[in-house]
Parts: C-alpha cells; structure tokens; sequence
C-alpha cells in the first residue's frame, strides 16, 4: 500500500498597517476592508495591526489646526506631518519587531511609514499625493508653509522607501514620477474595484430596459463637493424636456432651494448595517443611470459600483475619477464647467438611441467584470509582486 503526503505550499505573511479599523467599511469608501480582503484572498497572510491611532496626539493636531484656522485661516496638514510620522514608526517598529513578515502593505497614509526602520520589503498604496492634490482637496488649501514641505517631505520619503507604490489612476502615478523624481518603473497604475461584498448576477440586472420612470442616482456624503446642485439643474432640464425623470440623493441633504416632488432623498446608508447595505446595493439596481458631477475627486469608487450594476455614469473629468470613469465604455466625463443642461443633453441623447445605451450598460458591466473589481486588482498586484520579490513569487499564486 503506498501512502501519499500532501504539503501544502506557504503563502507570505502580510502586515497591513492602518490608522484606522481596517474592518470599517465607512473608511475610505471601504477601501482599507476590501484591500485586505483582496490581499487575503489572493497573495497571502493578512495580518491587521492597527489602527495605529496616538489618541492624544492627534487630538492635540486637531485642536491646533482648529485654532490655526480660526485664528489665522491657515491650515497644518497634521496627518504628514514630521512629528508624528516619527511617532508611528516607534509605534509599528514595536509591533512588528518580534514577528517575521514577508511584506509590510500600507494603504493611504504616507506617515505610516516614512520614518520606519525595516528591512521588511514596503508596498504604499494611495490615490492622490500631496503635490497632486495641493490647493485641490479640502485639507490641503490654505497650508502654512511649514507644512506643506513635511506634507511633501512625508511622501517622498514614503515613495523612496517603498519596493513599489500603486494608485488607482495616471493622474496619481504621473504627480508620484514627475512631482517627486521616482522612477516609473516603481510606480504601478492598478484600478480599484467596487466597495461590494456581493454583486448579482447578469441575468439580475436591467441590462435591455428603461424604468418607465428615469431615475437617475447620486451617491455622496456631501450635497456641494460631489456636484449635487448640478445633478438637480440636470433633472430639472430633462423634466422640462419633457422626459419623466426623477433624482435619488444618497448619503447628504441638498441645499434647502432644491425642492422637488421628482427629488427622493435617502439617509445615509452604513455599508457595516447588512440591511442598510442591502438597501443601497437595490438603489444601484433600480436606477437608470448614475450621476456625480464631482469637483473634487482622487478616483470615485461609487462609478466602478455602479458599473457592476451595467449602470452608465456621468461625472467630472477631474483628478483621477479617469481611472474609474472611461469614456464612451461605463459612462462619460465632463468638464469642470459643464452645468445640468450639459448632463441632461447627453442622456437625451441616449435616450434618443436605446440601442445606443444599452450597449453602455453592457460595456459598463463588463469594464467591472474585467478590470474594476478587487479580483483584478489583486491578480495585476501579485503579478508585479512576483517581479519585485522573485524568491517569493512561487508562494504568490492568485486565483
């Protein structure tokens, strides 16, 4: 009688470092929960530690950028700054002194590691850098001057320190290469996917039909940021029109003048409540077409979900939402200065050709399909992987 042995072959062991709670599926969109997910799944050990949260220094911060705003409307980018870069290496050097990792992956945050002392090999993966965003997100206008080159100083260091980075999109990788002099060939462009924990089937969606009804959808948390009051002129002009349309808010309040009996709002939705997600993956399936005139964006994860629902997007072309939103194949981007009218003239235009936008709902869902979900993501990830650590990349195997 011959007897087999199986051994089964080790994966690498990862530590993903976080700020916050990676299991939090409001952070980031979801973005930190489902990295992980896909890291497990598909490259190896995923170890959580974090988050590395110096409660009280960063209630410090956040006390002194208020009183820096109040008093001299002058902004500290506290979350790159110097001392506590510095305060998190000691932090996550104690954490992972005494254990053997293979790789150390670190998404959004460039002060987690940037004073780290390993010899760990580092994987940085963002969706905007501070030069690339400047005067563009919130949090970094108005900086005093201070701040804003250990903002800089953080991410280069970070940049340097890393085997390789990736960002979901060219507008992100081009400012990483020609802001902070890092050879191209460490910098990866791999597409985010879809913040879902489930998706339904084709024959699940409307892929050749119209609500009798249109129903346009906006997703956000914020009515002004994400271009609501474009997304109400856009209904408004295909009412006027004459096309029976209506407008589902999700996640914010519109401004107090938006009123109107074709306007839905619905309350925020916690992707963390089972019921409330369910209730936000139905508003992705009973709309017609999805809407985010955005005029601030590093990528727009809510136009990939959208995409697995074979539901077209119109939004800004506006930092890296390109990587997220392709032309004429899951929707189209506009300018920044485009208004409603604008918006509603191109689903007129759809509208005006039915077979025209149904072959927009099935290329949105097959871009999802093949590129912007965290399957995708995680087999171009390991594939890079494998060249960069070539004595590991028989334990890097996806799916």
């Amino acid at each position: 009688m011959v007897f087999y042995t199986f051994v089964l072959m080790p994966r690498i062991k990862i530590a993903y470092i976080t700020t916050t709670e990676a299991t939090d599926r409001r952070t980031w969109s979801g973005t930190n929960y489902f990295l992980q997910l896909a890291l497990q799944k598909q490259v190896g050990d995923v170890e959580l530690i974090g988050p590395v949260h110096p409660t009280l220094v960063i209630f410090f911060f956040r006390a002194f950028n208020f009183l820096s705003l109040v008093l001299f409307r002058k902004r500290i980018d506290w979350s790159n700054s110097t001392i506590l870069s510095k305060i998190y290496s000691k932090i996550i050097q104690k954490k992972i002194s005494n254990q053997k990792y293979d790789l150390i992956v670190v998404p959004g945050s460039t002060a987690l590691i940037a004073h780290l002392q390993t010899t760990i090999p580092i994987v940085y993966i963002g969706d905007r850098t501070t030069m690339g965003a400047y005067e563009y997100h919130e949090q970094l206008k108005h900086l005093w001057g201070f701040s804003f080159r250990q903002s800089i100083t953080t991410d280069r260091l970070a940049f340097e320190k890393s085997l390789f980075v990736t960002f979901p999109s060219s507008w992100a990788c081009d400012s990483v290469v020609q802001d902070y002099g890092i050879p191209r060939e460490k910098v990866f462009t791999i597409s985010f996917g879809a913040n879902f924990d489930q998706f339904p089937d084709r024959n699940k969606i409307n892929l050749n039909s119209i609500n009798k009804t249109f129903t346009l959808l906006f997703v956000a948390v914020t009515w002004k940021q994400k271009g609501g009051n474009i997304a109400f002129d856009c209904l408004q002009h295909l009412r006027q029109k004459g096309v029976d349309a209506r407008l589902v808010v999700c996640g914010c309040e519109p401004d107090q003048d938006k009123i109107s009996p074709y306007l839905e709002v619905v309350p925020f939705l916690d992707k963390n409540n089972p019921t409330q997600f369910d209730q936000l993956k139905k508003l992705f399936l009973s709309s017609d077409i999805f809407i985010l005139p955005t005029r601030v964006d590093a990528y727009g994860i809510a136009f990939c979900e959208a995409s697995a629902y074979g539901l077209p997007s119109l939004g800004t072309d506006t930092g890296g939402v390109s990587g997220a939103l392709h032309e004429g194949i899951n929707g189209y981007r506009f300018s920044i200065e485009a208004g409603g009218k604008e918006y509603a003239e191109k689903i007129l235009e759809l509208l005006s050709d039915e077979k025209k936008y149904f072959s927009l709902k099935e290329s949105s869902r097959k871009l999802f399909e093949d590129k912007l979900n965290w399957d995708a993501w995680a087999r171009t990830f390991c594939a890079v992987l494998s060249t960069k650590i070539p004595e590991k990349s028989a334990l890097i195997k996806p799916e």
